[in-house]
């Protein structure tokens, strides 16, 4: 089985089949050198079976995210993604036909920081887009940036600082394009960000797309 087909099992939650070619002796820390490795992969869908299976069979933290995930794994404790049986129980608060669609229409809820410029989440409020429901945090690695770089104002290439939002069942990359953080008031920051969706990427038929977003973001 080739790389390609690797990130299509875990793309789609294919548990036993993943479990298997481990057991075949696949690297789970494997990459095709343009996606992320499959774990990082799988943590932006909160995907914590996959995590779980990938964790056990030693899959490395790359990502802060990743890191208190694998320590909730080795303390026992139970992270559990959202059941799909019951999402009737998640307040939507937009439902858009598909043909409709544009991401730049979704408002966004929440964007944290933390303070030691680890990472960065982004939260839309929930939609539903046809048949799927959408309760996904986006989360960016930082930790390879210099703080004084942020604050200066930083242009990425294409592919530098990426993350995905999975969507018309495929994992659709996000890149951020530039990224600025400043002080406002005394303690309060201002971040600014631009954001490529690339809905192009796996062939979904929808165009890609710009947001700007210039905000106080939550710090953790």
């Amino acid at each position: 089985m080739n790389i390609e087909e690797i990130y299509d099992l875990v793309s789609d939650s294919k548990y036993e089949a993943v479990q298997k070619e481990i057991d075949n002796g696949i690297d789970v820390n494997i990459t095709d050198g343009v996606r992320q490795p499959l774990a990082e992969f799988a943590s932006f869908s909160d995907d914590f079976k996959m995590l779980e299976i990938l964790w056990k069979a030693g899959a490395k933290a790359t990502t802060p995210y990743l890191e208190e995930i694998f320590n909730d794994f080795e303390n026992g404790t139970i992270r559990e993604a959202i059941d799909e049986n019951k999402v009737e129980n998640i307040e939507i608060a937009h439902t858009i036909e598909p043909e409709k669609f544009r991401i730049s229409n979704i408002p966004i809820s929440q964007i944290t920081l933390n303070n030691e410029l680890q990472y960065l989440s982004i939260k839309f409020e929930n939609f539903r887009v046809g048949e799927q429901i959408v309760n996904e945090v986006i989360k960016f690695d930082l930790s390879e940036l210099e703080t004084e770089e942020i604050k200066k104002g930083i242009r990425f290439k294409k592919d530098e600082l990426t993350s995905s939002i999975y969507l018309f069942d495929v994992h659709n990359p996000i890149d951020i394009e530039y990224m600025k953080l400043k002080k406002k008031f005394l303690r309060e920051n201002i971040i600014e960000l631009k954001l490529l969706f690339d809905f192009e990427h796996e062939s979904t038929g929808y165009d890609n797309e710009i947001i700007e977003i210039k905000t106080c973001p939550n710090t953790i």
